[in-house]
């Protein structure tokens, strides 16, 4: 928030000044104590007793600080006012050997001009139209010598608050009103009166103050007195420090109208907005202009109701669409985001997996029995499974605990051992119940059941079985189907395979002729 600095000589107008401020603006609340007694002490000197507020005491100083808020308690500015003498103002920009004295308050001064944002220098018309031949020497004395630290707070601010913001108000124009009119106003009348100051502050506005509208016949406040005769130096604050409040409700209103458009779907009037990030940045200039008019129409007292509310109306929708749009556009950036790291990993994920079942297979086709285990086959199947990855070709089952029987099939007795059946019904030894078979769906040839040699023994002869592409296998032979063209065999650990009879060696083949024989 801008600090405002008031300063001026003696008779300048300063505590009168600040005593205006605090009649016309009833929302300048007072943030210490001395502010709160100067409002009360003020309202009673003008407001009841009519008399002028008394001088300040040379060598001390009052820090007063105000907040300037706005219809919703907002702060718009901080209003921090020295109460000082004009012999301590002197003292600060003089060069001979009175400016060492007071120190304390020349000091406390002059930090508070160092912490200014805006300054609001103040001379009196009185003293500015003194005749020079008329006058006194004393009082001569004090107008030269007014006008040499007045161009020494020039100096100072240009040095150390290059940024600030400088009005310069003459002040008791209720008074010296045919003078001004008849001068050319008040930046014509300071230039004639004062051209050397004028010289090193043409950038600098001049306005006319009238703090009290009016005095009666002796000279003190009238009945009913006005306060807004400060307005043409709040007014000056404002555009500086906030903008031309016209100037800005113009902008705006063609502001609108482009954002208007482009939420509409339609071509901007004013400047064309490429898309939703030039968008967004018009609508925080939007609320930045907006703030700037409602703080400024608050500081001159304007009423621009009308235009604000349907300005405020106007943001709010921009805003709700601007918001809309930009969470579209992050959700769409998070799902493409998501996409392009998920990609890489089904990817890897589907190679290995097809790597591994390139890897079974060879085994499955080349290798011995029993090269591949169940857990391997188990992660196969599950890294098959992981990301929704379907596998080029089908994994062998994983073999089960119970003994299972092998079925008819075209492939080599080395490869019938990981293709299975269904394990046998049990049957309890103690009650034994026979259990219906199911229907029979397959149609292949049924086996002769196992004869029985001498003694009522099955045979149990183990022998190694060798196929035409030289895999070995270690089984029993178990029985023949009734056409002779396949065999049921056993391994050591109580898997039964089925396979092809010519699918095995000559010496296979003549094996289970002589047993044929023999049974």
């Amino acid at each position: 928030m801008a600090r405002i600095a008031i300063v001026g000589c003696e008779a300048s107008g300063k505590t009168v000044f600040m005593s205006a401020l605090t009649d016309f603006y009833p929302n300048l609340v007072p943030e210490n104590s001395a502010s709160n007694r100067f409002a009360a002490f003020a309202h009673r000197q003008l407001r009841t007793l009519r008399q002028w507020p008394p001088a300040t005491n040379p060598g001390r100083t009052i820090a007063l600080e105000w907040s300037l808020r706005d219809s919703k308690g907002e702060t718009l500015a901080d209003i921090s006012m020295l109460e000082f003498g004009g012999e301590t103002f002197r003292a600060a920009f003089r060069e001979d050997e009175g400016s060492s004295r007071r120190q304390a308050a020349v000091k406390e001064l002059m930090d508070y001009l160092s912490a200014a944002d805006f300054v609001i220098i103040l001379v009196s018309l009185k003293e500015l139209l003194r005749d020079d031949v008329a006058v006194a020497d004393a009082e001569f004395e004090r107008s030269t010598e007014a006008l040499w630290v007045t161009r020494g707070l020039i100096e100072f601010i240009r040095e150390r608050l290059p940024g600030a913001g400088v009005v310069i108000g003459l002040t008791q124009a209720d008074r010296y009103r045919d003078a001004l009119a008849a001068g050319g106003g008040p930046a014509a009348v300071f230039a004639a009166r004062w051209p050397r100051i004028r010289a090193v502050a043409l950038d600098f506005p001049v306005v006319e103050i009238a703090s009290v509208s009016a005095t009666d016949a002796d000279g003190r406040p009238a009945e009913g007195f006005r306060t807004d005769g400060i307005l043409p130096a709040m007014r000056e604050f404002a555009r500086q420090t906030c903008g031309d409040a016209d100037e800005l409700v113009k902008e705006l209103s063609a502001l609108r109208e482009d954002l208007d458009a482009y939420a509409d779907g339609r071509e901007a009037v004013h400047a064309p907005i490429s898309g939703d990030s030039a968008y967004s940045s018009r609508v925080r200039k939007f609320s930045r202009q907006l703030a700037a008019v409602v703080r400024a129409t608050a500081i001159t007292g304007d009423d621009r109701s009308r235009d604000i509310g349907a300005l405020e109306a106007a943001l709010a929708r921009h805003e709700a669409e601007a918001k809309k749009r930009r969470a579209k556009k992050s959700s769409g950036g998070r799902r493409r985001k998501s996409r392009r790291r998920s990609r890489p990993v089904v990817r890897r994920v589907f190679l290995l997996t097809l790597l591994l079942a390139l890897t079974v297979a060879f085994a499955n086709e080349y290798l011995p029995q029993g090269c591949i285990s169940a857990s391997c086959m188990r992660v196969i199947s599950k890294l098959a499974t992981f990301g929704k990855t379907d596998l080029p070709m089908p994994l062998p089952t994983p073999a089960t605990n119970a003994a299972p029987v092998a079925a008819a099939t075209n492939a080599s007795p080395a490869e019938a051992v990981n293709q299975t059946l269904p394990p046998p019904n049990p049957v309890n030894p103690v009650n034994p119940v026979k259990t219906p078979e199911p229907p029979s769906t397959n149609h292949e040839p049924r086996t002769t059941p196992l004869r029985q040699g001498s003694g009522g023994q099955a045979n149990h002869e183990y022998r190694l079985w060798r196929d035409h592409k030289g895999g070995v296998i270690k089984a029993k032979w178990i029985d023949t189907a009734k056409d002779g063209k396949s065999i049921t065999l056993e391994t050591e650990k109580g898997r039964r395979i089925r396979a092809v009879l010519h699918k095995f060696s000559e010496a296979d083949q003549d094996y289970i002729k002589s047993r044929l024989k023999l049974q």
